[in-house]
């Protein structure tokens, strides 16, 4: 949180590219640590019968982030001066990511000492890697994050290059966090009619050439069914797996 905190907030007051560069890194790092930490926090306090279903409020909760962060991003973005209006938005992401140190003091419940797994009952790594499906799991993980961050990094390059109002970017990236928030309603019905693989592989598909369709000289009316689509395509394959 230190990290994301600072990144975002110093981000915000750069004078160059460089430093941009810098702070700009340090706020990934802390992003990637945060969710590192919050998965194993997530699987350690979770029930094996609980995990499903706890590791989908944790995404439907990050999903509701990206829901709202763009619409505030593009809100304040919007007018004359957008150097002024992004840094304030950077500033604004950090103060709100110091709002989260008020929960991190009693986020996680320690059990006693010895009522836990011991370390002769961990997997060591490269048997889990070897296990079936993970290897197929991490590539398709790996490519739906990508995709989204793509995404949300170059659509409001896409939108500049087009002449759209980055307060309607925001939207437009909120649309697609909303979708994949939708769908989480419908996933386990279509993977018991559908099944696991046929649903990842067609999600995987349509995401793609989704993505590369937006790159495509549509108008706006257009792009918000496109990321509806591609929201619920991403957030379909992002639980698949």
């Amino acid at each position: 949180m230190v990290l994301i905190t600072g990144g975002c907030a110093l981000s915000g007051v750069a004078g160059s590219l460089w430093a941009m560069a810098l702070w700009s890194g340090v706020m990934g790092l802390g992003h990637l640590s945060f969710v590192i930490g919050a998965q194993s926090l997530v699987a350690r306090q979770s029930a094996p019968q609980d995990q499903d279903r706890n590791f989908g409020h944790f995404t439907i909760g990050a999903s509701l982030g990206q829901l709202v962060g763009p619409v505030a991003a593009g809100a304040l973005i919007g007018g004359h001066d957008m150097a002024a209006g992004s840094a304030l938005a950077l500033l604004a992401a950090g103060a709100g990511a110091a709002m989260a140190f008020t929960s991190l003091w009693r986020i996680e419940h320690r059990r006693p000492a010895g009522s836990g797994a011991g370390h002769k009952d961990r997997v060591p790594v490269r048997h889990i890697l070897r296990a079936r499906g993970v290897p197929g799991g991490i590539l398709v993980s790996l490519s739906v994050l990508s995709a989204t961050d793509v995404l949300t990094a170059y659509l409001p390059v896409v939108g500049e290059h087009r002449g759209i109002a980055p307060s309607v970017i925001g939207v437009l990236l909120s649309l697609r966090a909303a979708a994949t928030i939708a769908c989480r309603l419908v996933l386990t019905p279509l993977l018991r009619t559908v099944g696991r693989t046929a649903l990842l592989t067609v999600t995987c598909l349509l995401a793609a050439l989704l993505c590369a369709g937006i790159a495509l000289p549509v108008p706006v009316w257009a792009l918000a069914p496109m990321l509806v689509v591609l929201g619920f395509c991403l957030g379909w394959a992002s639980r698949c797996p």
